[in-house]
């Protein structure tokens, strides 16, 4: 092959990777990300942990909704030194010892980390540097109700969101809210009118 032919070989080559690629890219539709509502009857958790930077001073944050989107309460705290892992741990932990609690019996939980999910739900923990919290979600999760723990992507999880932020500006470990604070109300409105947030898949 005379080297003007592997030339365009090459060129060849090159286009149809830019084109594969291309297709690839274009293929890639953004996807709209809401608030997701339950079932009659159901109460909805949400929970999410911040840090400011990772490991760095830590807060977390979840609220409990009715079905349909009414505020039943939230809660945030300021948990120190810590990462976003155990911050968001200890965010699922306080939330369902919350809903146990109220006496809440049908529990549909979200968390934005599927890491966590894997954790309580599969992962071996006897090793693990936060398995006596994790420890404490599976025994709540044990208990004689329903208490589902489903993902969700960020953009579905931004009431939490904020008040995990919330928590970092705090000094008390945890603080439970029975009127949800002026700033949150925006972002409740929009989950209740199921608006909904584009976010790459």
């Amino acid at each position: 092959m005379t080297s003007l032919s592997k030339i365009k070989v090459m060129t060849c080559d090159v286009t149809q990777s830019f084109n594969n690629m291309h297709k690839e890219i274009t293929s890639i539709q953004p996807q709209l990300i809401s608030w997701h509502k339950g079932h009659s009857g159901s109460y909805i958790l949400n929970v999410d942990g911040s840090a400011q930077t990772n490991p760095g001073m830590a807060g977390i944050g979840g609220l409990i909704r009715y079905f349909d989107g009414q505020f039943m309460h939230g809660f945030h705290g300021n948990i120190d030194y810590l990462n976003i892992l155990h911050a968001k741990i200890l965010a699922l932990m306080h939330g369902i010892q919350i809903c146990w609690e109220e006496g809440l019996k049908d529990i549909i939980c979200y968390t934005d980390s599927m890491h966590i999910i894997h954790l309580v739900q599969h992962a071996d923990i006897s090793t693990h540097h936060y398995d006596n919290e994790i420890a404490i979600i599976r025994k709540y999760m044990a208990k004689d109700w329903t208490f589902n723990l489903c993902h969700t992507l960020r953009e579905g999880n931004m009431c939490a969101d904020f008040l995990a932020k919330l928590g970092t500006r705090y000094t008390s470990d945890l603080l439970i809210v029975f009127d949800p604070p002026a700033e949150l109300c925006l972002l409740l409105t929009a989950d209740n009118m199921s608006v909904a947030y584009h976010c790459g898949q």
